[in-house]
């Protein structure tokens, strides 16, 4: 029988290659999802600011009313 010559390991056979391949990888999805977090606060925040105005503006409003009021019947 004649003996078959061993292929030499490629990187991705190799385990400490993939283990390096691994933990990039898992390295690079944690970061995506604190970006994606990051947007989706930031986002959140715009809302926020966008309630804010809208609420400041209808409570301005809404003195200003009650200030044309107090003003007519004075």
């Amino acid at each position: 029988m004649e003996a078959k010559p061993q292929p030499a390991q490629t990187p991705a056979d190799d385990p400490a290659e993939l283990k390096a391949q691994l933990t990039a990888l898992q390295h690079e999805v944690v970061q995506l999802k604190l970006e994606k977090l990051s947007a989706s606060v930031n986002k959140g925040e715009r809302r926020q600011g966008n309630h804010d105005r809208q609420h400041y503006s209808q409570e301005m409003g809404r003195r200003q009313g009650r200030d044309a009021t107090a003003q007519e019947c004075a």
